[in-house]
């Protein structure tokens, strides 16, 4: 489970080029920000308008990687316009491009991306031992994370580099459910944090994989396809569906598709005086008091 940071105001949502700035999260978001009335959260959302031959709403998301827009279905009654969850939500990337290819190691923009079979399981993913594949996993990033080629490979066109990969993406192309309305289908697995595995490939990831397939030349533009997660192959629904609908130089433009759904709603509220509930902090290293009676704890 992820939370999302909103930030109603920020540069590009004081110019007008976006409706509301935020820390992770796209589709889910889109359907939350169409529905949502409460102006302190989304200050902007009466800007927000239907197009009547698409019965969608648009909303321009200022995040981390730039303007992410989102395309979110609506159902339109008398009195409002709601998200549509019959239909998938869609979003254009911003510009993403492949640093490497075909590296001893790794290759892909911030994600590590590497094929399953590379790594020396010869059935893929359709039957994967997490205890196998952990540790695995594990060695590889510890090993990207010390060799003196990654940090040039990770370095943004601005000259800033990231200090390590977010994820480390196994791919299967031999697995996936395929759309009907796809032209092939993949599978991928993505570790993160502390060797965790997301239920879902997040969308900025299959928006890397996307560029690296470009850039060897295995996606053209305009070829839709689909990006499933171990999830989405059990259920049979819920894939990526994903497509190249712009490039600049050695970037591309990515248009992602998926769904969300609903599952409830919760409040959270910090009392005058609560110190620790304002701040936040961990038992990892507390320290001592700094004042006898007063205790003092890493945030």
């Amino acid at each position: 489970m992820y939370g999302a940071i909103l930030r109603p105001s920020n540069e590009l949502v004081e110019c007008g080029e976006a409706h509301v700035g935020v820390l992770h999260a796209t589709i889910a978001l889109g359907r939350f920000l169409v529905d949502i009335h409460d102006p302190d959260i989304f200050p902007r959302r009466r800007e927000r308008v239907v197009d009547s031959a698409s019965q969608t709403v648009e909303v321009n998301l200022h995040a981390p990687c730039g303007i992410v827009r989102l395309t979110v279905p609506v159902v339109v009654t008398e009195k409002e316009a709601k998200s549509d969850p019959s239909r998938p939500v869609s979003f254009l990337s911003p510009p993403a491009y492949a640093t490497a290819i075909n590296h001893p190691v790794y290759g892909g923009t911030y994600y590590v991306l590497v094929d399953v079979r590379e790594l020396g399981f010869a059935q893929g993913l359709r039957d994967v031992d997490f205890d196998r594949v952990t540790p695995v996993l594990k060695t590889l990033k510890g090993y990207l994370n010390s060799h003196p080629d990654f940090p040039t490979a990770c370095r943004h066109p601005s000259g800033m580099p990231l200090a390590y990969p977010y994820s480390v993406m196994v791919v299967d192309t031999e697995v996936g459910g395929q759309p009907d309305d796809v032209e092939g289908a993949e599978t991928g697995l993505c570790f993160f944090a502390d060797d965790q595995i997301d239920r879902s490939l997040t969308g900025s990831c299959v928006v890397a994989r996307m560029a690296l397939a470009y850039a060897k030349g295995e996606r053209r533009h305009g070829q839709r396809w689909a990006c499933n997660s171990l999830v989405s192959n059990h259920f049979s629904s819920g894939a990526f569906v994903e497509e190249i609908v712009g490039t600049a130089g050695d970037a591309v433009t990515v248009r992602v598709e998926g769904s969300a759904y609903n599952k409830g709603t919760s409040s959270f509220i910090v009392e005058e005086g609560d110190v620790a509930g304002h701040g936040g902090f961990t038992m990892k290293n507390p320290r001592t008091p700094a004042v006898p009676g007063r205790f003092t704890f890493r945030s």
